[in-house]
Parts: C-alpha cells; structure tokens; sequence
C-alpha cells in the first residue's frame, strides 16, 4: 500500500491552501508555456548569489558553483521556451528590464 507523506510535518512553505508564501509549480495549468518564467525565477536567483558573492570582501571558487548552475539552467530554460514559441518576444521583454 502506498504511503502519503505526513502533512502536518511538511513546510508551510509547501502546504496548500495560503495564497501568499506558498510554492505552486505548474500554476499556469500548462507546463510548456512556462519555461521562460521559471528561466527569469532561475536567473533572478543567480543574478542574486552573484550580488551578494561580490558583495564580500572575498570569496572561493567553489561559491561560484551554484551561480554557474543557475545561470546555465536559466539558459536552458530560456532556449526550450525559444524552441517551443518560435518568437522569443518574451525573452525581449525579459532583456529590456534587465
């Protein structure tokens, strides 16, 4: 028999039923237009690491691993959402803001 996990133990974080300060994948009801949101959510992350890595007075190579990941992974995300849509307005959109 299959077991569900214990939500009286999981994270608010992840609970349903809070419309503010949850996480929700798939929001849009359609996984494959949301490629480019969660490019700029990954970007917007490494963009954030690298702020606050620059930030101190130093640092190890080792710390720029995760920037690197995200930064590449944003970069996946952002040709799979190219590919898909064709157009890449989104992606102008995104590049204007920046």
């Amino acid at each position: 028999m299959e077991q569900y996990p214990d939500r009286s133990r999981m994270h608010s974080l992840f609970q349903a039923g809070q419309s503010y300060g949850n996480i929700v994948l798939n929001f849009q009801h359609a996984a494959n237009t949301e490629f480019g949101v969660y490019a700029r959510s990954f970007h917007a992350a490494g963009q954030a690491l690298f702020e606050r890595m620059c930030d101190k007075s130093s640092y190890n190579s080792l710390e720029g691993c995760p920037i690197i990941f995200l930064y590449r992974h944003a970069l996946e995300l952002y040709l799979k959402a190219i590919v898909l849509h064709g157009d890449g307005k989104s992606m102008a959109k995104h590049s204007s803001q920046t």
